[in-house]
Formats: structure tokens, sequence, C-alpha cells
């Protein structure tokens, strides 16, 4: 999905294909100058006015569906298959509640956000209810509580109105205390932060008898500190 919140004006030669699951939003009107081409196997939505240019002709096919809730100008291809914004209900309601309602800022609902430390690393789940222009989540973590860095990405569902659960694992867990945060971000780039959880991750054991009680850096590129506590006497191999 392309949320558009304003006018979109096309130029000379210039071309938008909308692929078949493709969405574009327009919440104003839409132009184009001469020898513009449009290609729309999806859906296009524009809540305002639509005009093309008259001469040279502006091109507008495919198999999609084009839904303008104002007037059409100078392009009978287009007109011929309009429908009004009210037809995107009900089974694209998210759609035209984007387009008549303007394009809010991240509208999504968080249910909650944990971390989990298990054996060797720290699980991390949380839960939507409600996703409207959701691209990717960006787990990050810290262990200051202060200072984060991105460590994966899950991506989102889009538009969705459903309750979903995500998760994702940090194969390489610090010990001790960590911060985890998340982070969404839209389509446009527009992105919310949301609250930091903490979990506690003891040492790593190894065997029965030798235990690793401090690796840092972790993780680490070029050089390491490690604690290592062997009770009996003993050959250490890493």
């Amino acid at each position: 999905m392309v949320p558009l919140d304003g006018n979109l004006s096309m130029g000379k030669d210039s071309k938008i294909e909308i692929s078949g699951d493709g969405v574009l939003v327009v919440t104003g009107n839409f132009s184009s100058d001469n020898k513009s081409d449009i290609n729309n196997n999806g859906i296009i939505a524009i809540k305002g006015d639509m005009a093309f240019h008259s001469s040279p002709h502006d091109d507008y096919d495919g198999s999609g569906d084009l839904y303008v809730d104002g007037d059409i100008a100078n392009n009978g291809d287009a007109e011929a298959i309009e429908k009004k914004l009210s037809e995107l209900k009900p089974a694209h309601t998210d759609i035209y509640d984007m387009v008549t309602g303007g394009i809010s800022t991240l509208p999504i609902t968080l249910v909650y956000f944990k971390a989990t430390a298990q054996d060797d690393k720290v699980v991390l789940k949380w839960e939507m209810t409600e996703e409207v222009n959701t691209a990717f989540f960006t787990v990050e973590r810290s262990t200051d509580g202060r200072t984060f860095t991105n460590i994966g990405t899950v991506k989102g569902a889009g538009n969705s109105h459903e309750i979903r659960t995500y998760s994702y694992s940090d194969p390489y867990p610090a010990n001790g205390l960590s911060y985890y945060r998340l982070k969404q971000t839209d389509f446009d780039g527009k992105f919310e932060r949301f609250k930091v959880v903490a979990v506690s991750r003891e040492a790593i054991t190894t065997d029965p008898n030798s235990v690793i009680k401090l690796v840092t850096p972790n993780p680490c590129s070029a050089s390491f500190h490690m604690d290592y506590e062997v009770p009996t006497s003993g050959t250490v191999h890493l």
C-alpha cells in the first residue's frame, strides 16, 4: 500500500503501475501531465478529483478498481470503470476509512511486549490487535537501558484488524540484565517506539563442572574478554 496524504501530480512521460495486490491511496486531488501512463491492476482510491491531460492524451488501463469521490476529467477509459468511494465497503473498509478520514500516524494497538530468557537465547513476543500501514517491526537491545542497537526485524501485516502475535529470538543475548525495545515502522518511513522491557539472563552452563561467568562484548568481532570458572583441573577448548 502507498498512502499519500495530499495531492498527487504526475509529470510528463511518467508512469504508475499498481500490481494485483497493490493499493494507491490519495486523500487529495490527482492530476497528470501529457503522455502519462497509469496501469492499474490493484486498487486506486482518490478522495478528490482526477484530472488527465487532454492533449496529448494520458493513458489509463489495467484490470484493477478505481474509486474516485470527485470528478474525472479528460479520460473516457477511467470514467467508464469509475466507482464511488462508498463502494469500497464492506470489502475494503480499512482503505475507505483511510481515504475519508485522512492518513493517521501509526494507527496500531500493542497489547503486550515481553522478553523471556530461554536457555541460550532471549525470546521476544508481542501482540497487536490492529495494524494500519505497518511495514515492519525492529527489535532493539541495550545493556545499560540508554543506548540501543538494532538486532533484527520482523515483517508487519500491513493492514489488519485481527489479533496477531509476533516473536523474535535473540540468539546472542548478553549475560546479566538486558533491555529490549520494540520499534514499528510504516510504509511512509514514520515510526514509533514502545516501552522498554528488561530480562535477566544467568551465566551459560556448558557442562556440570564449568561455567562461563562473563563474556564481553557480546556479540564480538575482533576480540573479547571471558571469565571462565573450572572447579577442577583440566583443559579448556574454545
